[in-house]
């Protein structure tokens, strides 16, 4: 399965079809087993995966099925993640909406990795925060996204 996952054949694929493969690959992979998969793979996956998890279009099985790869993923290649960490920050600032599934994972990264995603969290804070003013200012409260925020910032 690994030289298929590693094809163009597979990489072409719309990522809805790629999440739950990855995840069921990840599933039953030792992170010994992934290490030849980092690369290419790696660095087209998970700006995929965290572009659907972000995407508030995205239905919400989708973006839970995005935020667990995206939590397997990370905890299979723990204790080194800053590479894949360095991936994702560099993402972040090209997304254009936020969904509470994308706080959440943030939060996640932050108890789990520390100071090690202070990048990553503060640039959600930050889009975080500018969420809800625009949110309030049009009357809308959203106390998932604010629950998460108050855990990404501490």
């Amino acid at each position: 399965m690994g030289k298929w996952i590693a094809s163009d054949e597979c990489l072409d694929r719309p990522i809805d079809q790629l999440i739950p493969i990855f995840h069921a690959f990840l599933d039953t992979s030792s992170s010994t087993t992934i290490q030849p998969l980092s690369g290419k793979v790696w660095a087209f996956l998970l700006p995929s995966a965290l572009g659907t998890l972000s995407n508030d279009r995205s239905g919400l099985n989708e973006r839970r099925q995005a935020q667990s790869l995206l939590t397997d993923f990370f905890l299979t290649c723990y204790p080194e993640p800053s590479t894949y960490l360095k991936i994702l920050a560099l993402e972040l600032p090209k997304l254009h909406t936020f969904t509470p599934q994308l706080f959440a994972f943030g939060s996640w990264l932050a108890r789990t990795f520390g100071s090690k995603t202070k990048a990553i969290s503060e640039s959600l804070v930050h889009r975080g925060i500018q969420l809800c003013i625009d949110d309030l200012a049009e009357g809308v409260d959203r106390p998932d996204i604010e629950m998460s925020l108050v855990a990404l910032s501490k």
